[in-house]
This record gives structure tokens, C-alpha cells and sequence, in this order.
């Protein structure tokens, strides 16, 4: 009995560690945002995606991956590529000591979206005119860090 009461024991506790790393994951990851009709001659190329939260001033990035450095105003990372006209990328919270985090919050959102020739996001790549193809806008209510909105060409580029 008391070698039954120990495994019995070390299952909960090792279950319970296993659920508590599975919930710290999930949260960390954040949401994405999924952005749907835009125009067929973008598919192939790529979209990033700088907005907020309106209630909450919450400032979000939509991309793959990102690194912002706001101290020095300077931007690191891969844009999602975009296929049958819609693309879903991750959205990160940009923080002040430099880091990101993926969102995980609630609330009515806006973006500006960019449409790009390449994947790479760096300081050159984002200050060459040649790599923007057009430009446009998305609100999306999120929940739980995610969610969906119809692009809005601009087409400025």
C-alpha cells in the first residue's frame, strides 16, 4: 500500500508539471491574425502587420517572427507569406525593454499591413522602396490573442 500511495503520488505531481509547462506554452505563444481577401497578384509575396489594441493602447506586431528594437527604432524578423489570398501571421507585443511576447489579449484591433517582395524584414529591406507592393488595413476583434479581418487596399506603392 504505502509503495502505491508513492506512485500514485509522483504520477499526480509529474502530471501536474507536465500540464503546468503545457498551459506556461500556450500562453506564451500568444495569437496570430489571420488577414483574407487580399488581392490574387500578391499570393507568393509576403505581409507584415503594425497595429493595436484600441481599448487597451496595447501596440501589436503581426509577423513570423520579430525583434523590435524600440530604442533605437530598429526591426528584425520573417513576414508571412501569402497564399490563396490570405495569410496568418503570429502577433507579438512589443515591450520597452526591447523583447517581444506573443499576445494573448482581447479587443477590437486595427493594423496597417504591408505588402512585401521578401520574407526577410531587417533595416535595409524595410527602408528599400523597391520591396513594397502595396499597402492597406485590417480590423479584427480578438480574442484570446487571435483573430480575422479583410484587407483593404490601398495601393500607395
Amino acid at each position: 500500500m504505502k509503495n502505491f500511495c508513492k506512485t500514485f503520488g509522483m504520477v499526480v505531481l509529474v502530471s501536474l508539471i507536465v500540464f503546468s509547462f503545457a498551459a506556461c506554452n500556450n500562453a506564451a505563444r500568444g495569437g496570430s491574425l489571420t488577414i483574407t481577401g487580399i488581392p490574387p497578384e500578391y499570393n507568393g509575396k509576403y505581409a507584415i502587420a503594425f497595429g493595436g489594441v484600441e481599448d487597451t493602447y496595447t501596440s501589436l506586431i503581426a509577423a513570423v517572427n520579430i525583434r523590435y528594437d524600440m530604442n533605437n527604432f530598429s526591426l528584425s524578423g520573417t513576414a508571412g507569406q501569402i497564399r490563396n489570398g490570405s495569410v496568418t501571421i503570429k502577433l507579438w507585443e512589443p515591450k520597452e525593454d526591447g523583447s517581444t511576447v506573443g499576445f494573448s489579449g482581447s479587443g477590437m484591433a486595427f493594423f496597417e499591413v504591408l505588402i512585401v517582395n521578401t520574407a526577410t524584414l531587417n533595416d535595409t529591406t524595410m527602408s528599400d522602396e523597391r520591396n513594397f507592393l502595396s499597402e492597406g488595413e485590417v480590423e479584427a476583434v480578438l480574442t484570446n490573442g487571435s483573430g480575422r479581418g479583410v484587407f483593404e487596399d490601398w495601393g500607395w506603392f
